[in-house]
């Protein structure tokens, strides 16, 4: 089940939704933390972060996203 998560969140790195890039990397940590995690996900995550561009910490519309601190972890 945990590779699926994994597959998940690392596919939504590419999500046009910047809350769901955000948030994408907060999962993959948790992952990582717990032993889950693949050089696929790794590489996809270096990809996205030193290319991510929304780094608002908070959008009225939508609340929190924090692509950098999630990013961080």
């Amino acid at each position: 089940m945990t590779d699926e998560i994994l597959a998940l969140a690392t596919s939504r790195l590419d999500d046009p939704a910047p809350w769901a890039r955000s948030f994408s990397p907060l999962v993959m940590a948790w992952l990582a933390d717990a032993g889950t995690f693949t050089r696929e996900s790794f590489a996809a995550f270096s990809a996205w972060y030193p290319a991510e561009r929304d780094t608002r910490g908070f959008d009225p519309e939508v609340g929190w996203i924090h692509a950098v601190a999630h990013g961080a972890d």
